[in-house]
């Protein structure tokens, strides 16, 4: 799924965990979409070099080969990008941040937060991508991609699916989360 939405899947995780912070959906929603943002800046680094150097040649690389070589073959792109959407890799990082917890609770509860958010994150992208699946023994195995059979990259398949209940998603949380703001602004247009 998109980031948007993971971001959306956050805030709604976050007003069913435990605990009175603040800023409590904010974390899980930062969370959930932190595991995303490495492939955002290769994203941009390859448009970027590809709309500044172009290629004339005929062996050019098109930009999801580009994109491709970094996701499957560049280790710090993978170490990076699997460092929140490996489930081994949260299991670790939970195991140490539940040792912290007696230090500082206030700081503990908010990465909590935020491993919750990407936690929701790995979990959705488990099950919704297929040759570029995750590495779920990551850092303690470099190449076993879980393959879910479903991706929402295959148009042709069930990836009209999952874009469909993406947006569905999308619309109906986020007319729920702007439902106050509009029912004031409606209300406020009907009166005068």
């Amino acid at each position: 799924m998109k980031t948007p939405t993971h971001m959306l899947i956050g805030i709604v995780v976050g007003r069913f965990l435990p605990g009175n912070g603040r800023y409590k959906s904010l974390w899980v929603a930062f969370g959930a979409a932190a595991p995303d943002i490495p492939l955002i800046l290769v994203a941009l680094y390859c448009w970027g070099v590809m709309t500044l150097f172009p290629c004339v040649s005929e062996n050019c690389q098109d930009f999801v080969s580009f994109v491709d070589y970094f996701y499957f073959e560049n280790w710090i792109f993978i170490a990076s990008h699997h460092l929140l959407h490996s489930p081994t890799s949260l299991l670790l990082l939970s195991v140490i941040l539940f040792s912290q917890w007696r230090k500082n609770r206030i700081l503990v509860y908010r990465e909590w937060w935020f491993l919750t958010g990407a936690a929701s994150h790995a979990v959705i992208d488990l099950f919704t991508h297929a040759e570029d699946g995750l590495l779920v023994f990551w850092p303690l195995n470099w190449h076993f991609r879980f393959n879910s059979g479903v991706s929402q990259w295959d148009m042709q398949g069930a990836g009209q699916v999952i874009l469909l209940v993406e947006v569905s998603f999308c619309i109906l949380f986020s007319a729920h989360f702007l439902r106050p703001t509009l029912t004031r602004y409606v209300l406020s247009r009907w009166k005068a």
